[in-house]
């Protein structure tokens, strides 16, 4: 074995080191979930969207990175919700949420996130299995009260797609890897 060629495993080696190393032990997939409820009278009502982001398949307890409230017809609460979140919990099993647990105070975050109202999405402890949405035009206080009987009745999931530099960074190195060998073996071929 020349040392060319010996180079080059060396050179691949190392690069699926480095893949295998940045790669996670299992494959994650990442899901963000779209929400929408229409809010109870008694908290300022309004007809609410959002999105819970960056929760991973096949995860119990796990924390969202972001909770934002989209669109509110009655024109409060709107922005962000992870700034300091009294509960962050969520579960999450073949694609769908099957266990929420978050309330955020706003007079909890810093700006830019909402800091003039509360939100709210919860399992009742009193009646299991019912989940309590609500969001609340005041910064300390959270107001749940628009109902349903699981978490699937508000959350509707998008996976998230690996990133489109994945591929084009194993390509590469690909034929970084190609071309090493033919510069290396080149050369003996004509001297031979």
């Amino acid at each position: 074995m020349g040392q060319g060629e010996m180079q080059f495993r060396t050179f691949v080696t190392v690069a699926a080191i480095v893949i295998m190393a940045t790669l996670p032990a299992r494959a994650v997939t990442m899901i963000d979930f779209n929400f929408s409820f229409t809010n109870s009278s008694v908290a300022g009502g309004g007809s609410v969207t959002g999105i819970v982001r960056g929760l991973r398949d096949n995860m119990s307890g796990q924390a969202a990175t972001s909770v934002e409230i989209l669109t509110n017809t009655a024109g409060f609460g709107v922005g962000e919700y992870v700034g300091s979140p009294n509960r962050n919990s969520w579960d999450v099993a073949g694609g769908v949420i099957t266990q929420a647990s978050f309330r955020s105070f706003g007079g909890s975050n810093t700006a830019p996130s909402v800091t003039d109202s509360s939100f709210a999405i919860t399992e009742s402890s009193v009646l299991p299995g019912i989940v309590q949405v609500g969001v609340r035009n005041a910064p300390d206080f959270s107001f749940a009260t628009s109902t349903g009987q699981s978490p699937q009745q508000f959350f509707t999931p998008t996976v998230i797609p690996l990133p489109a530099t994945l591929p084009l960074l194993l390509g590469a190195l690909w034929l970084i890897g190609l071309a090493a060998r033919r510069k290396k073996i080149a050369p003996a071929a004509i001297a031979s």
